[in-house]
């Protein structure tokens, strides 16, 4: 029986919305990322606006991959509003369970209010060490675990 490990949970930092909506769409990378891996995510809230942080673990089949290396996968998402796309790294991963997460964003920034104004994937983080608005990229390795870290620290705070 196969799990699915896409989650959003909230840290209970703030308020939360009414309700969350999610449209995925398996079997195709996003138009605004070809080299993504071949599902990609929209989320929405909508009643009370809310301001809680969350962690998004985004969930994926190894036959989505996409020539994507899983150790590399970080989440990526596209603003339909501006046009802007960000890569922002990952906070945990599990390979064995196919997912990838990031802690610490607001749910008005993961989820805004309309379906499909903001679109989640994943793809290999960049090879180049500065990112767009700034944003610079670290890789290490964490003593205790030997597992690969990735930490993006952006110019700005979403």
């Amino acid at each position: 029986m196969a799990v699915n490990f896409t989650t959003l949970n909230f840290l209970n930092v703030g308020t939360q919305p009414d309700e969350v909506s999610c449209r995925i769409s398996i079997g195709v990378a996003p138009s605004w990322k070809s080299g993504a891996i071949q599902r990609f995510y929209s989320f929405a809230q909508t009643g009370t606006t809310g301001t809680d942080e969350v962690t998004l673990n985004l969930s994926y089949l190894t036959s989505e991959l996409n020539g994507n290396d899983e150790t590399k996968l970080v989440l990526w998402d596209k603003h339909y509003t501006g046009g802007d796309i960000d890569e922002h790294g990952k906070t945990s991963n599990s390979s064995s369970d196919n997912w990838v997460g990031l802690t610490g964003f607001t749910i008005i920034y993961v989820a805004p209010v309309t379906l499909d104004n903001k679109e989640w994937s994943l793809a290999n983080y960049s090879t180049a060490k500065t990112h767009g608005q700034g944003q610079s990229i670290l890789t290490g390795t964490m003593a205790q675990t030997g597992q690969e870290v990735i930490l993006l620290i952006p110019q700005k705070m979403h």
